[in-house]
């Protein structure tokens, strides 16, 4: 039961459920166009705790072997596309919140080759080719000279490929900062609010949380990623863990973002302190889930992979997390209705960083023209 007072509280133009990047880009986008609109975020959690505060703070838009094997499993064009679509949310995302305040430093991005895939530099041309059409530069070149500078293992490190356009970023500061953008300009974010049902009425669309809480949106936008698919198991998205390890502060040989195995592993320096990620094609079906617990077998292999990265040097774990991402059959981002009031932008497929902000505005525009 709720008095009339509350009401307020409870009703709004527009619901978007999940406050990580691409519900709080949404919300800010939405704001931006159409200042007195109403929009509420919820949040299950305290802050957004799936992927946007548990991922290793990356800008990119793919590593080179990442992009022969899409090019290989969509086509040069989708390849592309996708490309071009992580690169315009990043640059929406830096315009939007400043590079200072989300630490934002563009040290680069490489990809370590080991004698298994040294055979791609064959096709180095070709996908810098192909990726002109974008940047209209040459966007990988060769760095064998870092190599020893960087201290890798040159049994393992047969190829060093650079990148000047990647970057990194501070993924906490981001959230906050999208989170004060979208305050003061009067959007109204709920935590500790999970939904569990809704219904299209056809004038507006209710939504129900497990607290026993009722909503009311003239539109719903479902911006919670992998979460989706508890409320609806015929979206083509499920979860995906990704685990995370930080070290305490070292000297470390180099700076920048670090790619290899085609992306599934990454690494980078945060300050002075060595950060590794992924592993999850070490075991695909038991990552395929919500539960934010660290799979010991893929701990296990990122030890492995620090001390083969690091070559002798000591290190200190000092953090390990998970998030939860969210994947698909395919890489592309689901965005489409799926009533006459509600809307999904999901399936970001480990690229949220990248890709939110260009399809919060995608979503955004569809919802102001319909308004």
């Amino acid at each position: 039961m709720i008095s009339f007072w509350e009401n307020v509280f409870y009703k709004s133009d527009i619901i978007i459920v999940g406050a990580g990047i691409s519900g709080l880009s949404l919300a800010n986008a939405l704001v931006e166009k159409l200042p007195n609109l109403s929009v509420s975020v919820l949040e299950k959690d305290p802050i957004p705790s799936s992927a946007s505060t548990r991922n290793a703070g990356f800008a990119c838009f793919g590593s080179f072997t990442e992009l022969i094997s899409d090019k290989v499993n969509m086509g040069k064009d989708q390849m592309l596309k996708l490309v071009e679509q992580r690169w315009k949310g990043l640059e929406l995302l830096r315009k939007r919140l400043g590079d200072k305040n989300i630490d934002y430093r563009n040290y680069g991005g490489y990809e370590i080759l080991n004698q298994d895939q040294i055979q791609h530099l064959d096709r180095l041309k070709e996908i810098n080719d192909d990726l002109k059409r974008i940047f209209g530069i040459k966007v990988f070149s060769e760095k064998i000279n870092l190599i020893s500078e960087y201290n890798f293992n040159p049994d393992w490190c047969k190829s060093l490929l650079f990148n000047p356009l990647e970057g990194q970023l501070h993924s906490g500061l981001m959230i906050k900062r999208l989170r004060e953008l979208a305050t003061e300009k009067g959007v109204q974010i709920y935590s500790g609010i999970e939904i569990n049902n809704f219904k299209d009425l056809g004038e507006a669309v209710e939504l129900y949380s497990l607290e026993g809480h009722r909503f009311l949106g003239k539109k719903v936008v479902f911006c919670n990623n992998a979460y989706l698919k508890k409320l609806n198991s015929d979206i083509d998205v499920n979860p995906g863990r990704g685990l995370v390890m930080i070290s305490e502060e070292m000297d470390l040989p180099f700076e920048g973002s670090f790619h290899f195995d085609e992306g599934f592993y990454y690494f980078r320096n945060v300050g002075r302190r060595f950060l590794i990620g992924g592993g999850r094609n070490e075991d695909f079906k038991k990552e395929e889930t919500f539960d934010k617990e660290i799979n010991e077998n893929i701990q296990n292999a990122i030890r492995e992979k620090t001390s083969l990265i690091l070559n002798g040097k000591e290190f200190k774990e000092e953090m390990w997390w998970s998030g939860i991402m969210a994947f698909g059959a395919s890489k592309n981002p689901i965005v489409k209705s799926l009533s006459q009031n509600v809307k999904i932008g999901v399936r970001l497929s480990g690229m949220g960083v990248a890709l939110a902000s260009q399809m919060a505005e995608e979503l955004s525009l569809e919802l102001v023209n319909e308004m």
